[in-house]
């Protein structure tokens, strides 16, 4: 724990009295905190009028029965505490929360017990929270993560976004939204994750294979969006979040009340978003509206000694397509790349019309905590989820184009259902570990459109972890191993096939160790394998890609991919500097990629560029740092870079749609809190992107040599970004305020990772501001 815990204070708040009882029946109910509202686990309480005492679980709760009406004296200590006694009158049932103050003495000799016992990854791993997080909200969770070395984005236009982690992206990066994994059209490039980032308070990313533990899949890594914990005192509070930008003239509500009782503690919480036509630095962008609509309620609950969670989000979103991308005839479409820019300037308007997403995404989720003793607690997690994409093309068959929503092109219907069991025990002295079950269905309803057949998946795994730290052995050593089996039903009568069945099982496995390097850093290794079988789409894709505007052709002989990562970290923390630099390869089995063909697809809807999955071996390899430095009071320096070279081995070239090389560079000036402004800030931040050199290239007529794509990868860019905020007091309302502008210069660019980059510049400049009222 830290210092800045302390000095508590011993407080108590009494409530809940019932109608005295004249026989000693009633019961003491109460739960002990520190200051900071945090749980103090495993105090005890001991009642001297009795000579007996219980203990606080690790939520910090205790109960006492058989009381009378009478005062009674309570004893309560905590290892890392100064005792308390509190006398406490009863007539009634009676609940009390109980604040104990720490021993600053104690306190310290805990800071290194704490190091004895902590868990640190041994993969890279990054967390963003607190201001950094609040200075991000109103982004989508793509663009929220780009800040982080090794992890870009996957761009459609400047609406849809999705996280890319060292090179990987889509269904080779999970996101667990608050423990459950999302689930839904995550092939797609324009199916971003339909996540509303308000509803969390941390999000961390995770880097690397990472099977073992999260499941099969996670070849290139797992993103946590993880929600804040329900409030441990009783009573209401909640915040409020207002946001508007200039780009596109957007406006956000979001907010949330919470507030806990004897019985139940709750949150709920919502956010609408509305968006217009975006704008370039010369032009606006026709039909890149954003409708979004979100709510989520989380409960928790103690049933004897069992905690339950239950949790229900519910997300909803309308996105327009930039028009211009969908073509009429494969002379436009050559135009449309050569020209580079919009035929027609568009106007700024909030409506969304064709070409457009309309998507909802529901998830419920039930878990429940059961300690097993002194060596472990197991958890339960039941969850199900329902995901319904519909997409609008812009041209009818004979070439007309629609006026209204009536006619969807393509819409997918899918539900999923989890059901998980996790140990986590603790069988030997300096062993920590976990094993656990997992089994997970999903059905998929294609009832509109051609691009997928319907299908049904099946999966279930187990595993076991284990990790070994003796202090004060400067070593930490862990392992894993997973096993998991999935069959994939496929209903492809509609191609003239028969049904067909595929069935996949595989290992993962990891092992990793950590070196602490004094006080200052640590040193860690991780070597993983992991699989990942193919999607339903990269086998059996056959037709137009609206929200792509591309046509995309699948493979039905693909195999599983498996990967190799090995990754090397360096972490060093001082009081004036910090910094983590990751070196990493990956090597991948049959890789499944999307290739570009050498000529557009013609259909009755029109002209598309044309991609095909294929597989090769590939070898991912490259590093990222990040530093920070205080250069002087206030003055802070920050450094990021990213590295990558996406090699493909089966042909010797390079692999497609691979983020460029990056490097940021940022000063940050906190002042010292003036009158009522508490912790200023100013800050600015400049980002370097390289052209994307390593692309596959193809042999011209007259012997030249060139990209293997419609149009060459564009030019690097530099970006200029600017931060500022401060906190304050409304009244009684704690209060935030923000200021953000991204691309302050207004340079016009374009990214090699944005699949509209043949058709119109990235975004121009956009200022945002943002308050927050606490309440």
């Amino acid at each position: 724990m830290n210092k800045r815990l302390c000095p508590f204070v011993m407080s108590i708040a009494l409530g809940g009295l019932l109608t005295a009882q004249a026989d000693c029946t009633f019961t003491l109910k109460g739960r002990i905190i520190d200051t900071e509202k945090h749980a103090v686990a495993f105090a005890n309480i001991y009642v001297k009028e009795l000579s007996q005492g219980v203990v606080a679980d690790e939520s910090g709760f205790f109960t006492i029965k058989n009381l009378c009406h009478q005062t009674y004296t309570l004893d309560m200590s905590h290892v890392e505490c100064n005792h308390k006694t509190q006398q406490v009158h009863i007539d009634g049932n009676t609940e009390g929360v109980f604040e104990l103050q720490h021993d600053v003495k104690v306190l310290q000799n805990v800071i290194i017990q704490s190091k004895r016992v902590q868990l640190t990854e041994t993969q890279a791993h990054t967390q963003i929270s607190g201001s950094d997080l609040e200075q991000k909200q109103g982004q989508n969770l793509g663009e929220m993560l780009r800040s982080i070395a090794g992890v870009s984005s996957l761009n459609v236009g400047s609406t849809i976004s999705k996280p890319v982690v060292q090179g990987l992206h889509s269904d080779r990066v999970l996101i667990l939204n608050n423990g459950v994994r999302q689930e839904g059209q995550q092939w797609g490039l324009d199916h971003a994750p339909e996540i509303d980032p308000f509803i969390a308070d941390r999000i961390s990313v995770v880097k690397g294979a990472s099977a073992v533990k999260y499941g099969v899949g996670a070849i290139g890594g797992v993103i946590l969006v993880e929600p804040r914990a329900l409030r441990d005192t009783i009573g209401l509070g909640g915040e409020v979040n207002i946001q508007g930008a200039s780009n596109g003239r957007m406006g956000i509500l979001s907010s949330f009340l919470e507030g806990r009782n004897s019985l139940l503690g709750w949150r709920v919480q919502g956010t609408f978003k509305r968006g217009g036509n975006l704008m370039t630095p010369q032009y606006f962008l026709s039909n890149t509206g954003v409708l979004e609509a979100n709510g989520s309620v989380m409960l928790d609950f103690r049933v004897k000694n069992v905690k339950n969670e239950v949790f229900f989000s519910h997300f909803y979103t309308e996105i327009g397509i930039f028009q211009d991308s969908h073509i009429g005839n494969t002379q436009d479409l050559l135009n449309a790349i050569a020209r580079g820019k919009p035929a027609k300037d568009a106007e700024f308007t909030y409506t969304i019309a064709r070409p457009a997403q309309r998507v909802q995404h529901d998830i419920l989720k039930w878990k429940a905590s059961i300690p097993t003793g002194d060596i472990g607690r197991l958890t339960l997690q039941a969850a199900g989820q329902y995901n319904h994409r519909k997409e609008y093309d812009f041209h009818r068959p004979n070439g007309r184009k629609y006026l209204t929503f009536d006619t969807v092109q393509i819409a997918f219907q899918m539900p999923s259902a989890q059901l998980r069991a996790d140990w986590e025990h603790r069988p030997f002295k300096n062993w920590h570990g976990g094993l656990g079950t997992e089994g997970f269905y999903q059905l998929n309803n294609t009832y509109a459109g051609g691009l997928i057949p319907d299908f049904q998946q099946a999966t279930a795994g187990i595993y076991w972890t284990e990790r070994w730290r003796r202090y004060p052995s400067p070593f930490e050593l862990e392992g894993g191993v997973r096993y998991d089996y999935r069959q994939l039903w496929v209903d492809s009568t509609r191609y003239g096939q028969q049904n067909k069945q595929f069935v996949y099982a595989n290992i993962s496995a990891s092992v990793g160790a950590i070196y602490h390097i004094q006080k200052w850093g640590k040193l860690s290794f991780n070597l993983g394998t992991a699989w990942r079988s193919p999607n339903v789409n990269e086998l059996f894709s056959d037709g137009v890609h609206h929200g792509n505007a591309s046509f995309e052709t699948g493979d039905p002989t693909l195999v599983p991919e498996r990967a190799l990562n090995g990754t090397l970290s360096l972490s060093i923390k001082t009081a004036h500097f910090e910094a983590e630099a990751n070196v990493y390869q990956n090597h991948i089995q049959h890789f499944i990629y999307l290739s570009p063909d050498s000529v557009p697809r013609v259909t009755i809807r029109g002209v598309f560029p044309a991609f095909t999955y294929r597989q090769t071996d590939a070898l991912l390899r490259g590093g990222d740092w990040t530093a920070k430095l205080k250069l002087t009071g206030g003055l802070w320096w920050t450094n990021a870079v990213s590295i990558l070279f996406a090699h493909d081995q089966t042909n010797d070239s390079w692999l497609p749609l691979m983020p460029a090389n990056r490097i940021e560079q940022g000063l940050k000036y906190e002042a010292e809190s003036f009158k009522s402004l508490k912790n200023p800030f100013i800050s600015t931040n400049i980002v370097v992107v390289s052209k994307q050199k390593h692309v596959p290239t193809k042999q011209n007529s007259d012997g030249t040599w060139s990209a293997q794509d419609y149009a060459e990868p564009p030019d690097g860019y530099v970006r200029v970004d600017a931060y500022a905020g401060f906190e304050t007091h409304l009244g009684k309302l704690d209060a935030h305020f923000g200021l953000r502008i991204t691309n302050l210069l207004n340079t016009q660019y374009r990214d090699y990772t944005d699949r509209f980059r043949y058709f119109a510049d990235a975004q121009g400049r956009n200022i945002s501001l943002s308050a927050k009222l606490i309440f």
